[in-house]
């Protein structure tokens, strides 16, 4: 297991509030995502395990001038239960997120291209139904 080196830490985990989404299926989904994003500091992202999140970036006011938490001891539950393995400091490199929305024209720009891959693929299934009517005429008439 992955130990938290405080000396190097920059406390990325601290400048943040993450809360999950649920998956988003309608316009009105996708309207309250450009809402969340037309908001400073706050951007939503599908990650890696294609769980939906609001991310606010705000750093936490227990934080000192040099990373520490002036708490630590007494902290919330939740800042013990963060897993240094997931840390961006130990996982440099690591893409979490598949999609990031920070602002209402990602969001715009994601729904274009995601109605342009289901016109695709339909025109795919229409192109394979067709070749296989074709066929089938091709066969009855010999």
């Amino acid at each position: 297991m992955t130990e938290c080196n405080f000396e190097k830490c920059k406390a990325e985990c601290c400048r943040y509030v993450s809360v999950y989404l649920d998956k988003p299926k309608t316009k009105a989904d996708f309207d309250e995502i450009k809402w969340f994003t037309a908001h400073k500091n706050v951007n939503v992202y599908r990650d890696h395990e294609k769980q939906w999140i609001v991310e606010f970036v705000t750093p936490c006011d227990n934080l000192d001038k040099k990373n520490m938490c002036k708490v630590y001891g007494e902290h919330p539950t939740v800042c013990s239960s963060y897993d240094p393995e997931e840390c961006t400091f130990n996982t440099q490199g690591v893409v979490w997120d598949k999609y990031r929305f920070t602002r209402p024209e990602d969001v715009d720009e994601y729904l274009m291209t995601r109605r342009m891959k289901k016109s695709l693929k339909k025109k795919k299934k229409q192109d394979k139904k067709r070749k296989a009517r074709l066929k089938k005429n091709k066969g009855k008439k010999k």
